[in-house]
């Protein structure tokens, strides 16, 4: 089957590569040019890539028509990193790429022979709330990233009552594992544990859901083979229990041994930041059959033993 695939080359998305590479596939990946694509170098010799910015809607409508997949893969977005830097600049960035690159892509996609279009949301449209959140909750994201991500969803939703493919928008929550960003908190704590220093955190009380990133592919796998009966559906990729980033850094601590003491305050709260962030799983487990396989403690655990033997 031919798959194009945007942001191939993020943390989520090279690990779909590889999923979809054990199963045969032939991929076409969609990157910007001079993005970091360290971890596609195991699949170089048996992918495809093509080179644009999804705002140029001509260029992206004829590397879809050149691929001409059947199914298309959309991951790539901007702002996750950046959400709290409300210039002008940034937030025109996570305009152009969630909504407009969006919306390219899925009008490139009405005139091939797509068949199954999956969109990538973001726990962000959200907002906050100290309940799980169910995929028809009301939106309220609170940051611009949150609402571009919301802008394209509702966007695609609409779109799938008309379209020729299936079209299903899968919203992951915290996503964490070997491979992740070092920039982001899991990967920080456990890098500051392994090097027996002290793990910043923020004043605030946070709690996320964090997923390990197998079941995430393993979510993607699953709405391939299932999209042509759920097209119009939004589904949480999520565990359904929420864990303080405190008690995270507890259970890291325990798992490298580290003889650290958690600094509270030494790192800022950010503009925008959501504090309580939490999905509830009951329609992926109905429509997907899927459910999270790894726990907290065991999914932390192979990320901290991917860490020690890649250090």
């Amino acid at each position: 089957m031919n798959i194009l695939i945007t942001g191939g080359n993020g943390f989520i998305g090279a690990k779909i590569v590889e999923r979809l590479e054990s199963l045969g596939h032939r991929q076409f990946l969609l990157l910007r040019k001079n993005s970091n694509r360290t971890r596609l170098l195991p699949f170089v010799d048996k992918i495809k890539i093509f080179e644009a910015d999804l705002i140029q809607a001509e260029v992206v409508s004829e590397i879809v028509r050149k691929v001409n997949p059947e199914v298309i893969i959309h991951l790539a977005g901007y702002g996750v990193y950046s959400y709290h830097d409300m210039t002008a600049e940034n937030m025109k960035l996570m305009v152009d790429s969630n909504i407009y690159g969006t919306i390219n892509l899925l009008n490139a996609a009405k005139n091939s022979n797509c068949k199954i279009f999956v969109n990538t949301g973001s726990c962000f449209e959200y907002g906050s709330s100290d309940l799980p959140f169910k995929e028809e909750d009301m939106l309220n994201p609170l940051n611009i990233y949150g609402a571009t991500k919301a802008s394209a969803t509702l966007y695609s939703k609409v779109l799938s009552k008309k379209s020729s493919f299936a079209l299903v928008t899968l919203r992951p929550f915290t996503v964490y594992g070997p491979g992740e960003d070092k920039r982001r908190f899991i990967s920080t704590v456990i890098k500051q544990c392994l090097e027996g220093k002290n793990p910043t955190l923020t004043r605030e009380r946070i709690v996320r859901d964090y997923i390990y990133i197998e079941d995430v592919v393993d979510a993607y796998q699953v709405v391939i083979s299932k999209a042509e009966l759920l097209s119009g559906q939004i589904i949480n990729i999520s565990t359904g229990k929420g864990t303080a980033l405190e008690d995270v850094v507890k259970m890291i601590m325990r798992l490298t041994n580290a003889k650290v003491v958690p600094s509270i305050g030494s790192f800022p709260t950010r503009e925008g930041e959501v504090l309580t962030l939490v999905g509830d799983p009951k329609k992926a487990e109905k429509l997907l059959n899927w459910k999270a396989r790894y726990s907290l403690e065991k999914g932390l655990a192979k990320t901290v033993l991917s860490a020690r033997e890649n250090d």
